[in-house]
């Protein structure tokens, strides 16, 4: 039997957070488990699959976003699609560093 761990995603001891943000057309409130990372003055998460995903178009639409990390949450605005560049790899740890390397671009959510 498989177990469902997604109770753990932005959990104090999780390598994931969760991303709270509202439906730009449909106004409801979704929770997509994402990996986030603390960036100057605010979040970093990674654009795997392009900055075309539903999450993201809609925390560029609203203009914010929370973030679950570690048991706390964030809440976040001014949300930028950025490169990916040396500065930002420092911010991710290094267990996550190897896949992130592959990532052209992050979105960067401020406090």
């Amino acid at each position: 039997m498989q177990q469902d761990h997604s109770a753990d995603r932005g959990r104090r001891h999780s390598p994931y957070a969760l991303l709270e943000h509202v439906g730009r057309h449909s106004g409801r409130t979704y929770v997509t488990p994402v990996g986030a990372f603390p960036f100057e003055d605010g979040f970093v998460i990674g654009l795997s699959y392009g900055a075309d995903v539903d999450w993201c178009r809609n925390i560029m639409a609203s203009g914010r976003a929370a973030v679950t990390w570690r048991g706390q949450t964030f809440r976040l605005e001014r949300p930028e699609i950025i490169p990916m560049s040396p500065t930002v790899l420092r911010a991710i740890p290094p267990y996550f560093r190897l896949p992130a390397r592959e990532l052209k671009q992050v979105v960067w959510l401020h406090r």
